[in-house]
C-alpha cells in the first residue's frame, strides 16, 4: 500500500497528492502557517520533500530529494528547514530555498539527531548523547542559542508543538514527566 492525500469538499473526496506512488511509500504532511510541507518516505531509507500553499496542492513542488532519509522541520522566510542524514548518517539541518541549499546545523559525529522542530523561528534539535537526550536551540542562522539539559539521564519519547510552544514527554529511570 501507499499513502495518498485527499481533500474533502462538499462531502466529496478528491485525491490531490500521491497518485502513482508505488508500494512502500508513506506520506507525512504538516501545515506551517499555510505552507504545506509534505514528506514522502520510501520505507526507512529515502525521502523526498515537497512544499506549497495549503489550498493549492496542484502547486506543491519538490524542494528536496537527497536519496537518504530526511524530514521537514519548518518553513521561515522562503526557506524550508530539513533534517537530512546525508554524510556520515548522524544528521544535520539544512535550509533550501531560492535555488540554494545551506547547512544551518552541521552534522555532529557521535551525536545523532533524533528529532527537530521549529518554534517562533528557532530550531529545536534533539540529540542522543551518551544514551540520553539533549535539546539544543539554534537560530535560523545556525547560531547556538541554548542547550536544555534534563535533570538526569532522560529520553524524549514524544514531542507535540505548535508555532509558540512545545510539550515533551521525558522518560527517566524514575518515571515519565511532562516538560
Amino acid at each position: 500500500p501507499a499513502s495518498r492525500v485527499l481533500r474533502w469538499d462538499g462531502g466529496k473526496s478528491e485525491v490531490v497528492f500521491g497518485v502513482g506512488l508505488p508500494s512502500n511509500h508513506f506520506i507525512g504532511i504538516e501545515d506551517y502557517g499555510g505552507e504545506m510541507l509534505v514528506v514522502v518516505h520510501h520505507g526507512w531509507t529515502a525521502s523526498k520533500i515537497f512544499s506549497g500553499p495549503l489550498n493549492r496542492p496542484e502547486e506543491w513542488k519538490l524542494v528536496y530529494d537527497c536519496g537518504t532519509r530526511c524530514f521537514p522541520v519548518g518553513a521561515v522566510g522562503g526557506e524550508v528547514f530539513i533534517v537530512t542524514y546525508e554524510g556520515r548518517g548522524f544528521g544535520s539541518v539544512i535550509a533550501v530555498g531560492g535555488g540554494r541549499k545551506r547547512v544551518v546545523v552541521p552534522e555532529s559525529v557521535g551525536e545523532p539527531i533524533q528529532n527537530a522542530f521549529m518554534i517562533g523561528g528557532d530550531i529545536y534539535v534533539e540529540y542522543l548523547e551518551i544514551c540520553s537526550s539533549t535539546l539544543k536551540v539554534f537560530g535560523v542562522d545556525g547560531a547556538l542559542k541554548a542547550v536544555v539539559q534534563f535533570p538526569e539521564r532522560s529520553s524524549v519519547r514524544e514531542v507535540s508543538y505548535n508555532s509558540e510552544y512545545a510539550a515533551l514527554i521525558v522518560d527517566t529511570f524514575k518515571g515519565s514527566s511532562l516538560f
